[in-house]
């Protein structure tokens, strides 16, 4: 359903290419081709965006295809899934994780992916998730982040190793 189908509860009239001459009053004729011309115009400028944001998707898009048995690592972020342990620093922590093996195809962009059984996550993740497992060079973080432990959720330290004194304005802070 149109836009103006929605709002008015009728589908559009249909617009037709003026014919010339069609008229004997100058002022129609005129206004007919002044239409014709800017329904052409934005016909093609409606092109010209379309082809413009197909050009920026392809440029980033790529399609990624696993069949089962294949293996995969998995993208896992913490500061997005609140089981997750939440790190401090989310910059320098890991982005994959596994290598995982592909149980089933579940969609054409859905996989089921054969966890460890300490695992508490759901096992189906969306396409943009994986990466495709290629040769045994890749250092990866062999095991899931744990899930945070609800009675001892933040971490302290066991001992002070070393204490500094910093001089900050002629005044001694630790």
């Amino acid at each position: 359903m149109s836009t103006f189908q929605a709002l008015y509860g009728y589908a559009p009239p249909s617009i037709i290419l003026y014919l010339s001459s069609c008229t004997s009053v100058a002022l129609v004729d005129q206004q007919q081709k002044s239409r014709d011309a800017l329904l052409a115009t934005i016909k093609r400028n409606m092109q010209l965006a379309r082809s413009r944001m197909n050009g920026f998707y392809d440029k980033k898009h790529t399609e990624r295809e696993f069949e089962v048995d294949d293996w995969v690592y998995l993208k896992l972020q913490p500061y997005k899934q609140h089981s997750m342990h939440k790190n401090e620093f989310h910059k320098l922590s890991q982005r994959y994780y596994g290598s995982f093996q592909v149980i089933e195809k579940v969609r054409n962009v859905a996989y089921k992916l054969k966890l460890p059984t300490t695992a508490r996550i759901h096992n189906v993740f969306h396409v943009s998730l994986l990466k495709k497992k290629l040769g045994n060079t890749v250092l990866v973080e062999p095991q899931l982040p744990r899930i945070t432990d609800p009675e001892n959720p933040k971490w302290e330290p066991m001992a002070m190793l070393e204490k500094r004194i910093f001089r900050k304005n002629s005044a001694a802070t630790t």
